[in-house]
Formats: structure tokens, sequence, C-alpha cells
């Protein structure tokens, strides 16, 4: 017997509890962006599903390294790398190949324009989430005397998902020659500076309602967004300055809400263009005494934890609950460098898997160093829009 137009079933017209708990089952988030693709229907349901657990949903999801794009024009859209499937899928996101990213946090990117200033882009959007423009970077301390062609912002990330709260969110950014540090709340009209001696930060991070930030020597302060001003207060050095400085240096809330504290050191090798290639990382963790001071002790686990560490707000997952994520490994992308010269837009290929154990690197995907026009690979949280 033949079905009829009439008698055929109509997918889009799933009950809203049947499509809940399918999403319950789906533990990758890319499963779930493919599900909203579906029909407009099914996108309603995943935005409304998403809208009540996002903020669990994103600490407990693998991010995707979006790449360079491989069957779609590269001013279209970027390629995204699964590491738990290992394969790639093409993804049209709404931004120019040619804009440098500097950061991606709660599933945002940051772009720099032409005029250096700040936006951040939701790439996983349907275009119903604006980009959000933020003042320039022109007046702050040290930068008025900027290296000509040395990017102001160096890295940044988000406090919160601007999606869930559009009221109450911060942007950190370590910019300029030195490294600094100056943050804007929403709402605000202007950046604040961080008068800190010896800048040079490398990461930052929120966590439980202060932010933390780490330089190239390991010194770790907090910084309370509450009561900080122009001056610093609010800001305290929680750990020292080490002996020795690494290339980059990093700060992760580990699955187990730990803060872990991850140098990373680089070394040049001979090629046509004098690339710099990871060697070695080394790993703290940050104990926290009655005088909410800190002692660095360095470990040779991770404890189960996968890190995704580059120019992203650096993650940690619990490698158990994504099969096909290795345990104790280290992700790593390419990083910002600072150089004397204007540094390319495109990546140096530096990007693999460190195995903590036993001190081996592995190579992560397949990316061609040839196409140096385009920009380097950065891990972000697939989380689809919420409109």
């Amino acid at each position: 017997m033949a079905f009829t137009s009439e008698s055929s079933s109509d997918w889009t017209c799933l009950p809203d509890l049947l499509l809940d708990s399918i999403l319950d089952k789906l533990v990758s988030l890319p499963d779930q962006l493919r599900l909203s693709l579906v029909c407009k229907p099914w996108h309603s349901v995943v935005i409304h599903h998403h809208r009540h657990r996002r903020i669990d949903m994103n600490r407990n999801q693998i991010p995707l390294l979006m790449l360079p794009p491989n069957n779609i024009p590269a001013e279209e859209g970027r390629s995204l790398y699964s590491v738990t499937e290992n394969k790639s899928f093409s993804f049209k996101i709404p931004f120019f190949y040619c804009k440098r990213i500097c950061g991606s946090s709660h599933g945002w990117l940051f772009t720099v324009q032409d005029n250096t200033d700040l936006v951040l882009i939701n790439p996983f959007s349907d275009g119903s989430s604006s980009p959000i423009r933020l003042p320039p970077f022109q007046e702050l301390p040290g930068n008025q005397d900027r290296i000509p062609g040395v990017f102001e912002v160096v890295k940044a990330s988000l406090t919160a998902d601007p999606l869930l709260f559009p009221d109450d969110y911060v942007v950190v950014a370590i910019y300029g020659a030195s490294k600094s540090l100056a943050y804007i709340k929403s709402g605000d009209k202007s950046w604040t500076h961080l008068h800190i001696p010896y800048q040079w930060f490398s990461d930052i991070v929120s966590y439980r309602g202060n932010l933390y930030a780490v330089d190239h020597w390991n010194r770790v302060i907090s910084i309370d967004i509450n009561g900080v001003s122009d001056s610093a207060s609010g800001v305290k050095v929680l750990a020292p300055r080490m002996s020795w400085c690494s290339d980059s240096t990093y700060i992760v809330e580990s699955s187990r809400g730990d803060l872990l504290i991850v140098q990373r050191f680089l070394i040049r090798i001979k090629s046509d263009d004098n690339r710099h290639v990871t060697y070695r990382f080394k790993i703290f963790k940050l104990q926290f005494n009655p005088n909410e001071e800190a002692e660095r002790v360095e470990v040779k686990s991770l404890g189960g934890d996968a890190l995704f560490l580059g120019d992203n707000q650096s993650m940690a997952v619990l490698a158990s609950d994504f099969p096909g994520c290795r345990p104790n490994c280290i992700y790593f992308t390419d990083h910002y460098l600072m150089v004397a010269h204007p540094p390319p837009v495109y990546g140096r290929c530096d990007l693999g898997i460190f195995n903590v154990d036993d001190g081996s690197f592995q190579g992560l995907c397949n990316l061609d160093c040839s196409q140096k026009h385009l920009v380097p690979a950065i891990w972000i949280l697939p989380t689809p829009s919420l409109h």
C-alpha cells in the first residue's frame, strides 16, 4: 500500500516533550546543532531547551576546532573539526575570513576590525544575534604610542554569555606591547585599565565570581571586578613571579574545580618562515591557603582531564565523558606571539596533542600550512543562538 501525502508522517509536528527527550540523549552539541537545522519547529524546540540548560551544557561540552575551510569559499565560512569524531565539516559563519580572531569565549568570537576595535560575533547564530561592538582602545595607557602593525588586543575573554546575561557580563582583554589588562562591563562606554606593575599577562579566567590572570613568569593575580578601579583596588597577587619565563602561560579551571596553570615553551625551527613550535609544557595546580594566597604545586597528571589551549578561553573537560577524547592530554593550537615586526595573520601550524603521561607529541589534524592567507585555528564551543 502506497502512502499518500495525507497519511505520511509530519516530522515537523513531533511533540515538544519527545524532542526534549531526544535532546537529552544527544550528548554532542554538534549533533544538537544538526537537529536544530532540520526545520523551524525543531529549531525552536532546541533553542527553548538550551535556554534552560545552556549554562550547564557549556561547562560540560567539548569544543570544536575552527579551521580554514575545505569545501566552501573562504569568505563564506570555516571548517569545524571534532576531536572525538576525528573529522571536519563545513560550516558557514557570519564574518569575513581575513579578520583576526583574538579569542573565543562562551561560544562567541572576538574579531579585530580594520580600526582595531573589538567586535563579538556569535558564529552559530542564525543571524538573529547581532554583533556586539566594543569601544576602541586608543585612549588606554600604553596604546597611544603603539608599535605600528602590532595588534592592540592580544587576547580577550568573557565572564558570562551575553545571550544569557545581556546586562551582567564583563569583557576582559590583554592588550598592547606590554600585555596590560583592561575590562569593560556591559553597558559601559569606555574601557577601564588596570594599573598593575610588571604586566606581560598571558591568560585570564573567570572563577567563582572573581577574575584570575597569569603572566609569562607564572605570577597569578585575582581581580574583584565589583571592587576594582583605576587605582587597582580589588587586585591581589596570589602567587609571585617565578625565576623563569615561558612563551605563553594559561590558566584553566579543571573539571574538578581546581585552577591549573600551564606553561608552554616554544623553539624556533629552521624553515622558510622561521616558525616556532611547542616542545614542552609544565603544569601547576594552585593550592589556596586561609590567607587567600596560593601555592603552585607542579603536577604530572591531569586526573583524566583534557585541556584545550590556544587563543581561546582555556577549557578543560573530563575525557571519559566524551568517547574519543584522550585523557591526560593537552590539545593545543597556535597562539599569539609578540614579535618586533607585524605578525602574519595566518597560523604557524603549531597545533597538536601533548600526552602529559609520557611527554610525547602527536598531530591533531591535517592542516595545509601552505594556506598562508587564512587565519589560525581556534577552539570554540558550538552553542546555538537563543533567539
